[in-house]
């Protein structure tokens, strides 16, 4: 069971620390303080307009996980935000960037992550467990998960502080891409097998 409760743990692990819980918690501060000309009343409108994207990419991740393949979806996403926060960190780094554009990134790509890196952890983890360990290895990858969301929560101010705003995003946009790396090398394929064949491959 190590190979697959390694691949768990690290889908777990890199769906929070490329960064989302930033956006979600801290969407207005990051808005409001360094997107110019920006007021307080448009900062929380930016933060429901992230809540929407997440929302509905979140329902277009249920159609298209099926259809596009877990590992396709996974790459596509963590490629995405890696994309996306490069925009937003050139944009963090060029005078008089328009706001309009800093805050397309942000929703770019919280709209990959809704897409694939919020709800794909979760489905493979369901998956690549038999069911005698399932629940005890569900557990343990889980539990990575909000420790890694503890991580990212403690550490993001302080980052923000040391490296700046753009520094920061910058470390969240290159984990991105070793997450995509991961996929693209050590995360199989799902879609369309039933329990015992995935059970069968890994046993392979």
């Amino acid at each position: 069971m190590r190979k697959r409760l390694e691949v768990g743990i690290a889908l777990a692990l890199f769906s929070q620390i490329t960064g989302i819980n930033t956006v979600l918690y801290y969407g207005s501060i990051i808005a409001s303080e360094h997107f110019p000309g920006q007021s307080a009343g448009t900062a929380l409108a930016a933060n429901v307009i992230i809540g929407a994207v997440n929302l509905i990419f979140t329902i277009f991740a249920m159609v298209f996980l099926d259809r596009w393949g877990r590992r396709t979806i996974l790459m596509t996403a963590s490629g995405g935000m890696g994309f996306a926060l490069g925009v937003l960190v050139i944009g963090l780094n060029v005078r008089n960037a328009p706001a309009a554009l800093m805050l397309a990134s942000i929703l770019l790509y919280v709209a990959f992550f809704a897409l694939g890196m919020g709800p794909g952890p979760w489905l493979i983890i369901s998956e690549i467990f038999p069911t005698k360990v399932r629940s005890r290895a569900a557990s343990i990858a889980t539990s990575t998960l909000w420790s890694g969301t503890l991580l990212v929560t403690f550490t993001f101010l302080t980052l923000v502080n040391k490296l700046r705003l753009w520094g920061t995003f910058a470390i969240y946009g290159v984990l991105s891409l070793i997450c995509f790396l991961y996929v693209w090398k050590v995360v199989p394929e799902t879609k369309g097998r039933t329990l015992e064949q995935i059970q069968e491959a890994w046993g392979k």
